[in-house]
């Protein structure tokens, strides 16, 4: 049977998500003393650059993707997934995509870690990942965003 064109454009995007998604959920407790897990594959995929943002860089959006950070904190310690969920993606995840352009060339090192990091977030929330794992790596993001902010320049 031939497969139409469209569906094969969606199919193999979402397989490599759902492979991801699911080498994620066997990772670790989440722990404050464990590093978060992230899907090795990550590595990879991390050393292409990312789509870019839609908005520019600035202290305040570091400090708004700071807040969400430490409120997805506070929702993933009482295993609210669905709100962490908004929190990132309203927050957090689009100035990834936005300081991709100038991370790579101020620390390559801690811009793969970040994208790796987020992108376990991403595929862990779209598998429904465990609570305490995604915390860990909430707080991993956070430590990042932070060091990036300062290399950057949008913060002391």
């Amino acid at each position: 049977m031939l497969r139409s064109p469209r569906l094969l454009l969606f199919a193999a995007p979402a397989a490599v998500l759902a492979a991801l998604a699911v080498g994620a959920c066997s990772g670790s407790s989440g722990g404050d003393s464990d590093p978060p897990a992230i899907d090795e594959r990550w590595a990879a995929i991390c050393e292409q650059p990312l789509a870019p943002g839609q908005g520019v860089p600035s202290a305040a959006r570091f400090q708004k993707a700071d807040e969400g950070l430490a409120e997805m904190d506070r929702l993933l310690e009482g295993g609210d997934l669905q709100g962490a969920s908004g929190v990132f993606f309203t927050q957090v995840h689009d100035l990834t995509h936005d300081i991709d352009g100038q991370l790579p060339s101020a620390d390559p090192a801690a811009a793969g870690e970040l994208c790796a990091v987020i992108g376990q977030m991403e595929s862990d929330f779209a598998a429904g990942g465990e609570a305490g794992a995604m915390k860990a790596l909430a707080g991993r993001a956070r430590e990042l965003m932070r060091e990036a902010s300062g290399q950057l320049g949008y913060s002391e």
